[in-house]
Formats: structure tokens, sequence, C-alpha cells
């Protein structure tokens, strides 16, 4: 029944949403880390789908752009959204966890066998280490993309985030007081513009690596990649279509064709057919994911409610765990059973993945909830009087 999500959305909870981002923070993982588990003789377009779950980041960051004009779109429009308040909450959110997997390499890092085992480290000298360790806590990385496989290498996105949050502010009444047929516009303009720059690169092929993969390696492709200004058309494609929403929230409208429809368009892009890869990891699929979910918001049908049963809801809350904390879990595991990187088979990478969840739960109850009342506390009291909407609490975002 569509009206189950909807007086959800009355109450200001998108719980739909929350359980959705469970599945795309699984399969940024899965992409990362799950191959062991398709192996060789499993079917193709399994593995392609689990190949290509970087393009998690892009729904994320759409989603971002949609959850904060949903939470924040009435008070921009009046123009009572306090920047500094709305910074101090979104750096609280994200902080705690982004902090804690940094902490979590710095033994890696900094002892020799340790740092030699780990991909993100290598050799480098400790003035190397310390250095991208410090541009890594100021969430500057992105802005060097060749410092992003560096640390952690997930919290590129959480850097373009930092940016997105700067942004919003500014952006969000202009976009949010723009009429119908001008948001629309947006959303095209933005598609256009956020697929620009690989369209480019794929042409002129300045680093010549000819056809490239998730495996190429390329100073220009790096900046392609995570720059967080180059993705920023996906964080306002995201705004323009929370302020839609916004618009259309009163009215009753069958969301569960809508969301149905968008999954399995997706899934058949990323089993199916022969994409190029700059374009999907920078926001190809961008329209089906505002699709999906504006399908979602409104009610989302059978799908919407999967989605919004009470554990994958949990485990919504704690996917920016999940995400964040993935990479320093896998090394530490990988260095206690002794085995070098990239030798994990199918039943310790299943390990992996309970073990994973059980510690973003964890994180989420003992270090980001209190985390982020201790930062609201400490950068500004006033800070915790900001007007949050009841579903975007533990907003947090991801990325591969």
């Amino acid at each position: 029944m569509e009206t189950v999500g909807i007086r959800s959305a009355e109450r200001g909870r998108l719980d739909s949403l929350t359980g959705a981002r469970f599945l795309a923070a699984l399969q940024v993982l899965l992409f990362h880390f799950g191959a062991p588990l398709v192996g060789p003789g499993g079917p193709q377009w399994i593995e392609r789908v689990r190949a290509r779950g970087f393009v998690a980041v892009s729904f994320f960051f759409v989603l971002s752009g949609f959850v904060l004009a949903y939470q924040y779109g009435d008070a921009a429009l009046k123009g009572r959204l306090e920047r500094r308040s709305f910074w101090v909450n979104r750096i609280a959110r994200i902080y705690p966890a982004y902090l804690l997997g940094l902490v979590a390499l710095v033994p890696l890092a900094l002892f020799k066998p340790w740092g030699t085992a780990s991909q993100a480290f290598g050799d480098a000298s400790v003035r190397a280490k310390v250095a991208t360790g410090l541009a890594h806590i100021m969430m500057v990385q992105g802005w060097f993309p060749r410092l992003v496989s560096s640390w952690n290498i997930p919290g590129w996105s959480l850097c373009a985030e930092i940016f997105f949050y700067a942004v919003f502010p500014f952006a969000a009444a202009l976009i949010l007081r723009a009429s119908s047929r001008r948001l629309f516009g947006l959303l095209g303009v933005s598609w256009v513009a956020t697929l620009l720059l690989p369209l480019l690169y794929m042409y002129w092929d300045p680093d010549r690596l000819g056809v490239t993969t998730d495996h190429s390696f390329g100073l220009w492709l790096l900046a392609v990649k995570f720059v967080p200004l180059i993705r920023l058309p996906e964080f306002l494609f995201g705004v323009a279509l929370g302020a839609l929403f916004l618009r259309q929230r009163d009215k009753v409208a069958a969301g569960g064709p809508i969301a149905w429809a968008a999954l399995g368009l997706v899934g058949i892009c990323l089993a199916f057919l022969p994409l190029p890869y700059p374009l999907l990891h920078n926001g190809l699929l961008m329209p089906l994911f505002g699709l999906g979910i504006f399908g979602l918001a409104r009610g989302g049908g059978s799908l919407g409610r999967l989605l919004a049963t009470r554990p994958l809801v949990a485990l919504g809350e704690a996917s920016y765990a999940l995400y964040i904390l993935q990479v320093p879990l896998m090394y530490w595991l990988l260095l206690a059973s002794g085995r070098p990187p990239g030798s994990a088979g199918p039943a310790f990478v299943l390990a992996y993945l309970g073990l994973a969840i059980a510690a973003a739960l964890a994180c989420h109850r003992f270090i980001e909830q209190p985390g982020r009342l201790w930062l609201r506390r400490l950068l500004t009291p006033a800070a915790a009087t900001l007007p949050v909407a009841p579903f975007a609490r533990d907003l947090k975002l991801s990325a591969g």
C-alpha cells in the first residue's frame, strides 16, 4: 500500500531510503573485496554487477542532495538556514567515524612490517605518510588526486561531501525557489555537466591509457574521478530532485512502479551493457538513481516496504560506518590471519562481511552518536538547536 510510505514521509521519515543506503554501502564493499564470492566459474552477469559496485558512490551523492533539500528546504526558502549551524551539524555527523577509520590505519602506516603489507602505504617515507595523513585528516585529499590511494581510500567521497556541504546553503535557496520547469532543466544540465569531462577525457585520452577500467591509473583519470568540483553536478541533481519532491509531497503518487522500474533498469545496465568506465563511474546512471530515490520517497510499493523494515533501517543507519571502516577492517583481518593482500578466499570474505556489519553497528552506537553530540557542543552550543528532520538524523555518505 503506497499510503504507508506517504504517511512515513509526512512524519518526516523516509525509511525506505535509509534501507537503500545499506544495500548501496554493501555494493561498494563487495566491489572492493567481494570477488572471491563469485569466483571465475560464477555467472558473468553477477560478476559484472559486483565489479561495477563503484556506481553506488554516484547514488550516494544524488541521495545526499535529495535528503538535504528535503531536510532543510523549508528553512532555506524562508531564509532561516543558519550556515554555521548547518556546517557544524554536517561535520559532527561524518567526522567521528571518519577519524576512527584513519586512526585504525596509523599502526599500518608507521610500522614497516605492517605498512609494507598494506597497499595503502607501501615503502613511503614517514614524512610522506605524515603529509598524506594530514591531508586526509583535513579532508582535502580529493583535491590532490594522487593522495586518494593512500590511507583510507573510500574517504575521498567524504572530501567531496564536505565541499557539497559548503556549497549547499548558497545553492539551496536558488534551486528551491526555481520554477518546476527550471528544476527539470537543472536535472538535465546537471547530468550533461557530470558527463562532460569524462567524455572529453575519453576523446583526448591525455593519460594514453586507451580503454580504461577500475584498475587503470593516470593523473588525469584520477582528477576526473575524484576532484570534488567535478562531482558537484551529481549533488546538485539530488537537490533539484528534492525540490521537485517537496512540491509534490502532498500528492498521492504510485512510487512502487517507479522504484521497481529504476531498480530493474540499473540492474540491466550493470549486468549486460558495455558502458564506458569513465562515464559509468561519474554519473551515467544518475537519472535512474534519481527515479529510484523519487519512487522510494513516494512510497516505493513492495520494494519500499521491504527496505523500510526494522532490520534494514538499522543497517541503513550504520551504513556510513560500514563504508568508512571497510578498508581498515580488511587490512587488520588480513594481517591478523597472516594473509597477504588479495589472498582472501570465499570463507574469509563471508567472515569479514559479518564482522564488518557488526563493527558498523557498534561504531554507529558507541562512536558516531556520542561523537556527534560532543562535536556539536565543542564547535558551538547553538548548533544543537538547529531543527533536524527525523529521517535525516543519521544521514551520512559513502563511496568507493
